[in-house]
């Protein structure tokens, strides 16, 4: 398939549209797995709250995409997270509350929310953990115009000395440079470690020569708690993804030559763990009758549909 030109006849044949190979393949899953309903939606409260109501709005608009876009859901549900929590971070924009959020709903209901992050952090494909790899090597080496902000935000997270090892090991140490492309064994190795950083596991033996201390996570003092796992699920994660399509330097994921299955299950993970901080929010907020147990429980059924339907 030409996709450029496929691209281009869509859009003038439209509406009639011709299935990229991702997205014919993506309806070939569904057809062996049906039925499934892709998406577990909670059971919200009627309140007339115009605010709530718009968070609702998004919600629907996010669903009713479904099955075919699930980064659309995305979209919608970090706009609930965006707007809903604003009145909790005053001040602070969208970065206060993707760094803040985990730490006020664990403060909240620690039981239930330790627990929803250790699932998100166990589910997050390692796909998506490439993703976040591949985006900390590219902004380290200034490969767009948005490098600065992210390896600020990801300097911040990872604190100073460990970004410093972090680089010198995954990019420097790799040999990564402007002039070629970052090779899929350097992003696999950079995203190994994040998968291990985010569990909060502690792993049995040293996974770092000495020189790179900060990166052992046979060191306890190097764990994360889960406020920071929550942090790098919304920080690192969905909030370089919402940037990234914010400004248009995507074309549609999932018609490209490069699109597969596995970005699917991507954007269905960055979903639903974007709609469970986004119903946090409503708990925050006193909307909808929704606990954090019941949070709990969509989150670990949205989790095991996207096992059975993608593993």
């Amino acid at each position: 398939m030409d996709f450029k030109k496929e691209r281009v006849n869509s859009h003038n044949d439209w509406p009639q549209i011709t299935l990229f190979k991702a997205e014919r393949k993506f309806h070939e899953l569904l057809e062996k797995k049906r039925p499934v309903k892709l998406f577990q939606q909670a059971k919200l409260r009627h309140e007339d709250n115009p605010d709530y109501q718009k968070m609702v709005g998004h919600f629907l608009n996010g669903l009713e995409a479904l099955p075919e876009r699930p980064d659309y859901l995305f979209d919608h549900c970090f706009t609930v997270i965006d707007r809903g929590a604003s009145s909790l971070f005053p001040g602070k924009g969208i970065t206060g509350i993707v760094n803040g959020l985990g730490n006020r709903l664990i403060a909240h209901s620690s039981t239930e929310w330790e627990s929803i992050i250790d699932s998100l952090t166990r589910a997050m494909p390692l796909s998506s953990y490439r993703y976040v790899a591949k985006n900390i090597c590219e902004a380290q080496l200034g490969c767009n115009a948005y490098s600065g902000p992210i390896v600020e935000r990801v300097r911040k997270f990872f604190e100073p000395a460990r970004y410093h090892q972090f680089i010198e090991k995954f990019v420097f140490g790799a040999g990564l440079t402007t002039s070629k492309p970052i090779s899929h064994e350097a992003v696999q190795q950079a995203a190994n470690f994040l998968k291990l950083y985010a569990s909060g596991s502690l792993a049995t033996k040293r996974t770092c020569a000495p020189a790179f201390r900060k990166l052992d996570m046979s060191d306890s003092s190097n764990l994360l708690s889960p406020a920071q796992r929550a942090h790098f699920l919304l920080s690192l994660y969905a909030f370089i993804a919402r940037n990234e399509r914010a400004h248009g330097e995507l074309l549609s994921p999932f018609r490209t030559s490069k699109a597969d299955l596995k970005r699917y299950e991507s954007y269905y993970f960055l979903a639903t763990m974007t709609y469970t901080f986004a119903l946090g929010v409503l708990e925050l907020r006193g909307w909808g009758g929704i606990t954090s147990a019941e949070i709990r429980e969509c989150c670990t059924r949205n989790l095991a549909v996207q096992e059975a339907l993608f593993r």
